[in-house]
């Protein structure tokens, strides 16, 4: 996705988001996510989603692809008091 947005890089893409208004895309914490040290929360995967340049109508699928992700992320790490079997094996 970073690619179709031009290959920019995270203080681009940073600078992007704050020109439109965004002011939750760290470029400090992207990276960290990139590198897959940490989740995003669901609103700076939808602003990281917005800033590579892909329109709002479609952020539904990303915000579906990170319920499924915080669910396994739960699961495994046996921090799933609020969600049961059921629901893990749907969101999956």
């Amino acid at each position: 996705m970073q690619l179709e947005a031009g290959g920019l890089s995270l203080r681009e893409l940073e600078a992007r988001a704050t020109s439109h208004g965004v002011t939750l895309l760290p470029h400090s914490t992207v990276g960290a996510v990139l590198r897959g040290e940490r989740m995003p929360s669901r609103m700076l995967l939808i602003h990281f989603v917005e800033a590579c340049g892909v329109s709002r109508a479609p952020t539904g699928a990303w915000e579906d692809a990170w319920e499924r992700a915080d669910a396994y992320r739960q699961w495994a790490t046996g921090n799933n008091r609020q969600r049961d079997d059921h629901q893990l094996v749907r969101a999956a």
